[in-house]
């Protein structure tokens, strides 16, 4: 079973890279488990790492935050 994670369970994104959240209204099953909109998100945390991500900032799943 995956498990939730609340925003203090999310990590800080590393300086160097942009920060993304997941938009109002939105949840997403990631490596960590199950994160809820306004959710801090990284290519890290998708299997398809930045292409993935890229993709859902395209379609508005994930927002720069």
């Amino acid at each position: 079973m995956a498990r939730k994670i609340k925003n203090t369970d999310v990590e800080t994104a590393d300086a160097e890279s942009a920060r993304y959240i997941l938009a109002p209204g939105k949840s997403m099953l990631t490596k960590r488990g199950i994160i809820a909109d306004g959710c801090e998100i990284t290519a890290k945390d998708l299997p398809g790492g930045a292409e993935s991500l890229n993709a859902f900032v395209e379609s508005g799943v994930i927002v720069a935050g």
